[in-house]
């Protein structure tokens, strides 16, 4: 008698009216004990509420139990495509913030090979793409940091890592020879810029040329512009894309609009990603013009904002800059 009451209807209607008067009144410990006994007598769960229950869980800074909870998801049921997208968002986010960047990039790989056969949000696709090639370059970074201690130019071995068709060992050997300010391999980055065709490596190697003051004509065809200037006459990558001012309002203006450390984070981050496809193309907004377009943006890519209210020039910008790296 008692199991016909608990997954009567009305019972159910009942928990979902008493777990969402919970969560407006911030009760969140108690609404993570009701919505337990929520999952265990419906398996129709009200998407809002598994979207307020991770709020909680993120306002909780509980990450791991973020994870467990979407993986568990996958594991023991079929799910309609806007329940598997909530739970991939939250795998994303909960592994990004617990720094597993290998377990990072087996699920943004998964989610960038399938999600567009599988009807998943291009925001989502687009978050899962930032995933995939931050944790890639963070992988590489401790990899680097575990393996080179004092590390020399063959220590890292830049010429393998230059000509490698790895673009994540590429770039990372860019890095280094950019913090260095190594301006022996000019010529060879020189060469390989002629015939790059990733965008994201190019725009590396423009920033490496510059920062060595390698005077060589380069040629840009990206976003709809072309022109070949000789790189003396490129502003350096941190003035040309405006990167402490924007930091500074994104952090300044993400404290009110965020008010999350993480989130900040990944708006810094989709900055510096944004602005290193787009140089040495002249940046059209102000810093504080830039720092709203991102935050919103990283509002979005988090489901905390319409893709609809996600709009105006800088959003168009952004937007374009995706669609072309998507394509």
């Amino acid at each position: 008698m008692k199991d016909k009451i608990t997954t009567h209807p009305r019972f159910i209607r009942k928990l979902e009216k008493d777990l969402e008067f919970l969560y407006v009144n911030e009760d969140y410990d108690s609404f993570l004990v009701r919505f337990n006994e929520y999952e265990s007598v419906t398996s129709n769960i009200n998407l809002d509420l598994i979207e307020m229950f991770y709020h909680i869980l993120i306002n909780k800074k509980e990450y791991e139990s973020m994870y467990q909870y979407a993986e568990k998801n996958f594991q023991t049921k079929e799910m309609t495509r806007e329940e598997a997208e909530i739970h991939f968002n939250m795998i994303l986010q909960s592994l990004f913030n617990l720094g597993m960047y290998e377990v990072l990039l087996e699920w943004s790989e998964i989610i960038v090979a399938t999600g567009e056969s599988s009807g998943i949000t291009s925001s989502l696709i687009q978050f899962a793409k930032h995933c995939k090639e931050y944790a890639a370059k963070q992988i590489a970074n401790g990899t680097k940091n575990d393996d080179i201690s004092e590390a020399s130019n063959e220590d890292i071995d830049i010429d393998k890592s230059l000509y490698s068709s790895n673009k994540a060992l590429v770039i990372t050997a860019l890095e280094y020879l950019i913090d260095k300010k190594d301006d022996s391999y000019g010529q060879d980055v020189y060469s390989l810029l002629k015939k790059e065709t990733a965008i994201s490596v190019s725009s590396m190697m423009i920033i490496y040329l510059k920062e060595i003051e390698y005077d060589a004509i380069i040629e840009v065809n990206k976003f709809g512009e072309t022109f070949k200037y000789h790189t003396s006459e490129f502003k350096p990558f941190e003035t040309s894309a405006k990167i402490s001012q924007t930091i500074k309002w994104i952090v300044e203006d993400g404290n009110i609009r965020l008010d999350n450390e993480e989130r900040i984070e990944q708006a810094i981050e989709m900055f510096l990603n944004i602005s290193v496809l787009w140089y040495p193309l002249k940046v059209p907004f102000t810093p504080k013009e830039l720092a709203k377009g991102f935050i919103s943006y990283t509002k979005v890519l988090n489901n905390e904002l319409s893709v609809q209210s996600f709009y105006g020039h800088v959003a168009e910008w952004i937007l374009k800059i995706e669609d072309e790296i998507r394509n």
